[in-house]
């Protein structure tokens, strides 16, 4: 599912906080020695992840400061997952960086790419009730990625928490946090329940959501959600200026 609004707030993100390069191209990874990075790789200065560094950001060779596209990564190592945002990357660059994550054995992720021509894009996918369209993305998908995600929630507790964690966005579900995974900010990473009857916590999405205000980007998990439920959060993500996010659903 798709919005104009979220490129818009993510842009704004990486204008406003200072991009620092750490891990130039061809750089070895810390924990994969094997693995080299394909792309010049950094964070956003003073910003903040679930894992409790800054947010990272692929900058590609062209240094545009516009978002091109996120790879939303599941770590099972880590038991993190985290979106990184890809700038100025092109496809090849793009496709480098999406295989870097998903060729070793306990970390995959899935791609969402910013399409070139946005107005193409004007076909209604869903509707909700408002009749604001939503609108699908270029997106590369990966049944282990889900299949990982799926992993860290089946192992870890869903614990209930009274924090207000959008509130207006997720209205109407229970949110819980996953008490064996990583996310510094809050207990760990934050999961919203809606109302389908299931015997265990099942995937039905994940919503990938920027707050420029608390200089925040972080994966919410969404279980055993209604599709209506799911058309309700992509209309309430994108009707605020610094709030922004994209959800993206489990097929």
């Amino acid at each position: 599912m798709y919005s104009l609004n979220f490129w818009k707030v993510l842009d704004e993100f990486l204008r406003k906080n200072k991009i620092i390069v750490d891990k130039p191209k061809n750089s070895l990874h810390p924990k994969y020695r094997e693995s080299r990075y394909p792309v010049d790789y950094g964070y956003l200065k003073g910003t903040f992840a679930i894992d409790g560094d800054d947010v990272d950001v692929f900058i590609g060779n062209s240094k545009l400061i516009k978002a091109t596209g996120i790879l939303c990564t599941v770590d099972l190592i880590k038991k993190s997952c985290e979106m990184k945002i890809l700038s100025g990357c092109s496809n090849e660059e793009t496709k480098s960086a999406y295989n870097f994550f998903n060729k070793t054995g306990m970390m995959k992720c899935i791609l969402i790419n910013r399409v070139t021509n946005e107005n193409k894009f004007n076909s209604t996918f869903l509707k909700n009730e408002e009749d604001s369209k939503i609108y699908m993305s270029s997106f590369v998908d990966n049944k282990e990625f889900w299949r990982f995600l799926q992993k860290l929630v089946d192992e870890s507790n869903a614990k209930k928490t009274e924090e207000e964690i959008y509130k207006n966005v997720f209205y109407g579900l229970n949110f819980v946090f996953l008490d064996k995974t990583i996310n510094k900010q809050k207990k760990g990473i934050t999961a919203a329940i809606g109302e389908a009857a299931e015997k265990s916590n099942k995937i039905s999405a994940i919503a990938c959501v920027v707050n420029t205000n608390k200089k925040e980007a972080e994966n919410i998990i969404l279980l055993n959600c209604l599709d209506r439920e799911l058309i309700k959060i992509c209309s309430n993500l994108n009707k605020n200026t610094l709030i922004s996010g994209i959800l993206i659903k489990k097929e």
